[in-house]
């Protein structure tokens, strides 16, 4: 890996202690950590990848170096064979992870970036890795504050990248971000490690290589990298104590909750007669909540809620909005959860101990082959609402069903048959309504498997709530916003 850049005078290395003080603020970490890091080739990660084997060798854990190889330029193969030489050379294994189909040409980076996430995140459940180690340093955040400047972002856009993101299937962490990239440069120079340079990313046709490019004059005007990322840091600490009103707001609201669904107190709900209706707490609360309900991997814009908010349904009726649905309960209740409309009519195959994030919402593992996931309301033939019940299959006595509106959204494991339509598979079982058909999964699997077997457990790509959610009974006082 031929190296081509220096670092400059003035740069440190990291060493380990200095690592392990980056990595402390990052945790918990479980006994034995294992890790997995995203290795590119470029300086950065693999600096990351031979800090991160000695941080984790001294706690008894292990790495697990996830390249991602796009197909996008004949020199990617060799580089990924490079990553994973250097990778068995420190200590750690390695996987290169493949794109099977070239991205589309429009927004070219942006959607290579979120394959590559998509892919490392899948590798971790795949691979029983609960963090994610990224290299993102101080220059990529400026970059990405700058970026979102242009684009007028609000303080939770302009926080930019966390130093430690939730997702359902790893924590994603982030140690450089406070580091500029000379510290990594000096780093690698000092361990005597090479790397890749990728042509890519000089080329100015990308918009987050143009603000690399002007960093340099934009530094002499004051908006250099570290004032950037200061900038980051400070919206940081907003977006943080926003997301602990939200969180409180929500809470306020919530009477009861499951997997996938949330029970609304109308009285504690925001009004056009409250004086900051339109900036309450509660909306902003709530259009989160929804996005997190109908799998999306950003907050839904609260302005999409002040008509449903400024004219709740009537009893008995619903109205769809932000992705989900909202049905009154009586006269004192909303029971909000994901819409039947958009959901994917596919049916995904499962791979024997593969974790799929379906829908954006449940993570679904299987101990065997022959099996996909596909939304329950389309494994059965189309009905109207009233005669939903007889057309789901025999449900177990349980304490507590999800309500009727959401049995649809659910992930449904049907045959792996792709010659035929899924509303004409054998239904082997849906986790969610406690329901399996055993004689068919022993037929398939040649063991005797039962609901214990399965994994549709509910973790949205967005959590539920921006900060931990408590459920209590919405108290009788008024809400009050700080």
């Amino acid at each position: 890996m031929p190296a081509r850049a220096s670092a400059g005078p003035a740069a440190v290395p990291i060493d380990s202690a200095a690592f392990a003080r980056l990595m402390a603020p990052l945790g918990p970490f479980e006994p034995a950590p294992a890790l997995a890091v995203g290795v590119s080739g470029g300086v950065d990660s693999v600096v990351l990848l031979a800090l991160a084997i000695e941080w984790a060798r001294a706690r008894g854990g292990l790495v697990l170096a996830l390249c991602v190889d796009h197909g996008l330029r004949p020199a990617a193969r060799a580089e990924a064979a490079r990553v994973v030489a250097l990778a068995a050379r420190l200590g750690a294994q390695a996987l290169v992870l493949t794109r099977p189909d070239p991205p589309p040409p429009a927004a070219l980076q942006a959607e290579a970036r979120a394959f590559r996430l998509r892919a490392l995140l899948d590798a971790c459940a795949g691979h029983g890795v609960l963090h994610l180690l990224l290299a993102h340093h101080q220059g990529d955040q400026a970059e990405t504050v700058l970026q979102r400047l242009a684009r007028g972002s609000g303080p939770d856009g302009l926080a930019a990248m966390a130093p430690v993101t939730l997702r359902p299937q790893a924590r994603i962490l982030r140690p450089f971000l406070g580091l500029p990239k000379a510290a990594l440069i000096a780093t690698a120079q000092a361990r005597g490690l090479d790397w890749d340079e990728d042509p890519s990313n000089a080329n100015p046709a990308f918009e987050r290589v143009r603000w690399r490019q002007a960093l340099p004059d934009l530094g002499r005007l004051g908006l250099s990298a570290p004032a950037l990322a200061r900038v980051a840091a400070r919206a940081g600490h907003e977006r943080s104590a926003r997301a602990e009103r939200l969180g409180r707001a929500l809470a306020w609201m919530v009477t009861d909750a499951g997997p996938g669904w949330l029970r609304l107190a109308r009285a504690a709900l925001p009004s056009p007669s409250d004086a900051p209706f339109r900036t309450d707490d509660r909306v902003a609360a709530l259009a989160w909540a929804a996005a997190s309900l109908a799998g999306r991997a950003w907050s839904a814009d609260p302005r999409a809620l002040l008509p449903l908010l400024a004219a709740p349904p009537a009893p008995g009726h619903a109205v769809a909005r932000a992705g989900c649905l909202w049905r009154a309960e009586g006269a004192d209740h909303l029971m909000v959860c994901r819409e039947c409309r958009g959901l994917e009519r596919v049916a995904h195959p499962l791979r024997p101990g593969q974790t799929l994030v379906w829908d954006g919402r449940f993570r679904v593992t299987v101990p065997g082959p022959g099996v996909a996931v596909v939304g329950l309301g389309h494994r059965l033939p189309p009905v109207t609402a009233p005669a939903l019940p007889e057309a789901l299959p025999p449900l177990p006595l349980r304490a507590k069903l999800p309500p009727l509106p959401l049995r649809a959204t659910l992930p449904a494991l049907v045959a792996d048959t792709p010659d035929i339509a899924p509303v004409r598979r054998p239904l082997l079982a849906v986790p969610g309504l406690g329901w399996v058909n055993t004689p068919a999964l022993t037929a398939l699997w040649g063991a005797d498997m039962g609901l214990e077997a399965l994994e549709a457990t509910f973790a949205p790509l967005l959590p539920l709530s921006p900060a931990a959610l408590r459920v209590e009974a919405a108290p009788d006082a008024p809400y009050i916003p700080r």
